[in-house]
């Protein structure tokens, strides 16, 4: 169980410092042009926001990594509050754009409206979110679109339900891209899709939802269902 922990937090260390490596290279880059061009550069306001932008980024990341550090050891301690949960959602799959447009992919996101309470923990929800966006990342070819929709329907039994669907179109070999999702260990050193299902599946139980994934034809299509009741 231990080696088993520590092979999780390995294979998280990779994938966070090599995603913490863009937005601070970036950083760099940018103010050493701005400090040689100078705000007579017609480009400034332009390289300023880039600054912004990466350092939203890594400050996004620095933070998920502290929290899933934690998950993945069993030692973080929820702190639930109201909150509506499509807001937290939408705003979390918002901010991943930036970071799909450095892989060459794209990400669209449409979350219905829903001003719902949840008592949830929205640092957990976060992660929820962006390990799912890692997984797609993790198994989508550059220039793959990637959808996120958030829905508010009724389940079969009448239970009210807020629903995150992620799906991606034509991912070679699907089925076995679905795998690592239900894996038990890693099929290698470099798994980040078992790493990232690991999350998702340690934090999803933790904020009252159920997950699954599945190939559908060439798609890749990961849903999320939050009971409201």
């Amino acid at each position: 169980m231990i080696m088993n922990t520590i092979d999780h937090n390995a294979l998280l260390l990779q994938v966070m410092a090599h995603d913490l490596l863009a937005p601070l290279t970036a950083i760099k880059w940018q103010i050493e042009i701005m400090a040689k061009e100078g705000p007579a550069d017609s480009k400034f306001a332009e390289r300023l926001q880039g600054v912004h932008d990466s350092t939203h980024l890594g400050i996004t990341l620095t933070k998920h990594a502290h929290v899933a550090g934690r998950v993945l050891v069993g030692s973080y301690e929820q702190d639930n509050v109201a909150t509506p949960l499509a807001d937290i959602v939408r705003e979390s799959a918002l901010n991943l754009k930036y970071q799909y447009e450095r892989h060459g992919l794209t990400l669209e996101v449409e979350i219905d409206a829903d001003p719902t309470e949840y008592e949830i923990d929205t640092n957990l929800l976060k992660l929820l979110v962006w390990s799912i966006a890692k997984y797609f990342l993790s198994s989508a070819p550059a220039h793959t679109v990637i959808s996120f929709r958030g829905i508010s329907a009724p389940n079969a039994e009448g239970k009210n339900l807020f629903v995150l669907i992620g799906s991606a179109p034509n991912i070679p070999d699907t089925d076995n891209t679905v795998k690592p999702f239900s894996a038990t260990e890693a099929s290698g050193p470099y798994d980040q899709a078992f790493v990232f299902a690991k999350l998702i599946h340690t934090i999803s139980p933790l904020v009252g939802a159920a997950v699954s994934a599945s190939a559908q034809g060439s798609s890749l299509v990961i849903e999320v269902a939050f009971d409201r009741t």
